[in-house]
């Protein structure tokens, strides 16, 4: 007897208890009065789970249009008042198991400026300083609420205002204004608009702030630190040149007198160019005997002794020595009363001795 083989085909089906899927777990959630809360609860499983939802631990009334469904697995609270505070209860489950959740719903104020808004400044470059933006808001005591100041280009892109940032004409005070140097203003660099957003993560408010001019905004020159430096070197140039003055003049003053040879050789009827040119230079020779005193004797000419008293009239040509007294001086030989008549023997071209 030949044996026989069968076969049969075998379906496994694997199942699964509920489990929350990554970021789809209820939480707790805090809603600005006015919006709308949207609570999912979403599971996996084999088979499927299902959620259902419970408000306080009660069933949910949906035609009363406060809740509504968008799909299997989220709850949606419209409108949220005051007094819509509650718990929500999600339930997802299959015949394997299920999971459970609670969380509240908690109203909270929204964000709201407690200045007003737009804010509007008209300034005069030539005479105003600086312009204050002021920022400030409420909202719910469980909230905190930041404060960022942003300034708008033309096409309406927004640039954050640091707080650190030191080094713009920018200031964000402690008070969260926005303060603005007006003599550093510059048209074709800063805006003329600007935005403070109030936030408290879950609602914002935002103040608009516009900046006018009353005249065109001028070029902001910025001149550099003055180099004290150079006042020192010009102080030290100016004493060392007053210290070399001294000392010139000292020098001069005591380089004694200059005797002008070429001058004084000249008036005494000599030629010094010819004399070189004929004889040459020649080096000085001191005369032996020492001239009169009182006397300059010239260079060029050797001293010559005077023998006699008549030897030293010689020199100045034929002059009458019987003009002069006893003392060699003839002052009053030409008074008018003691003129001598001519000696007519003169015209006979000789003298009797």
């Amino acid at each position: 007897m030949e044996g026989r083989i069968s076969s049969a085909n075998i379906e496994v089906t694997v199942e699964e208890a509920p489990k929350w899927i990554n970021g789809s777990e209820p939480k707790n959630m805090l809603v600005t009065i006015g919006q709308t809360a949207v609570f999912r609860c979403e599971a996996r499983g084999v088979p499927r789970p299902k959620s259902d939802f419970l408000v306080n631990g009660a069933a949910i009334d949906f035609n009363s249009g406060k809740f509504a469904r968008t799909d299997d697995f989220d709850l949606t609270v419209k409108e949220i008042t005051a007094d819509d505070k509650m718990v929500i209860q999600c339930n997802a489950s299959n015949k394997h198991d299920y999971l459970f959740a609670s969380v509240f719903l908690n109203p909270i104020l929204p964000t709201v400026l407690d200045v007003g808004s737009p804010q509007k400044e008209t300034l005069d470059q030539s005479k105003d300083k600086e312009v204050v933006f002021t920022c400030r808001a409420k909202s719910d005591p469980l909230t905190t609420i930041t404060y960022t100041w942003y300034s708008e280009s033309t096409n309406g892109d927004l640039t954050e205002i640091s707080r650190t940032d030191e080094s713009d004409i920018y200031t964000v005070t402690d008070s969260n204004s926005l303060r603005i140097d007006y003599t550093q203003f510059d048209k074709d660099k800063h805006s003329n608009n600007y935005r403070c957003v109030a936030s408290n993560q879950y609602s914002e408010a935002i103040v608009i702030a516009e900046l006018t001019h009353t005249t065109e905004p001028k070029p902001v020159v910025v001149t550099a630190e003055f180099p004290f430096w150079i006042i020192g070197v010009v102080i030290a140039v100016a004493l060392l040149l007053l210290v070399v003055i001294i000392i010139v003049c000292l020098l001069q003053r005591n380089k004694g007198e200059s005797y002008l040879v070429d001058e004084k050789e000249r008036a005494a009827g000599h030629d010094p160019e010819k004399e070189i040119a004929d004889s040459g230079f020649h080096d000085y020779n001191r005369p032996d005997e020492e001239p009169v005193g009182g006397s300059r004797a010239s260079l060029t000419d050797s001293i010559k002794p005077l023998e006699s008293d008549a030897d030293s009239m010689e020199e100045y040509g034929d002059i009458d020595t019987g003009k002069f007294n006893e003392d060699g001086s003839f002052i009053g030989q030409y008074g008018t009363d003691r003129k001598r008549k001519p000696n007519m023997s003169n015209n006979t071209g000789h003298t009797d001795v």
